[in-house]
């Protein structure tokens, strides 16, 4: 009874490792490189000092460019402030007035 019940699980035991086996052999699927370098679609999101609009960075023609909307609003209603399109606006800060500017950047 025991030598049965040992062999049981052994073979069970055996029978785990191999699942588990097979499993590990495939590699996992690759991620797309548009997914991790690519344009992210909304970046960079700040609150106003009031609480009452969202500033971010949204492509406008493969170019990041300011737009703002109220908290309670859908991103697709956003307004676009900024038309750049050699550069990407970067980095945002929304001013005490509650308008975003463009922070100068050394270059």
């Amino acid at each position: 009874m025991k030598l049965s019940f040992s062999l049981a699980c052994v073979f069970l035991t055996a029978s785990i490792a191999a699942a588990r086996g097979d499993k590990a052999a495939s590699p996992p699927p690759l991620i797309d490189r548009d997914v991790i370098f690519g344009n992210p679609e909304i970046a960079a999101a700040e609150l106003s000092p009031d609480g009452k609009f969202v500033a971010f960075l949204k492509p406008w023609k493969d170019t990041r460019n300011v737009y703002v909307k109220a908290v309670g609003e859908p991103f697709s209603n956003a307004r676009l402030l900024t038309t750049r399109l050699p550069r990407t606006c970067w980095p945002l800060q929304i001013g005490q007035a509650s308008r975003p500017r463009k922070t100068p950047v050394n270059s």
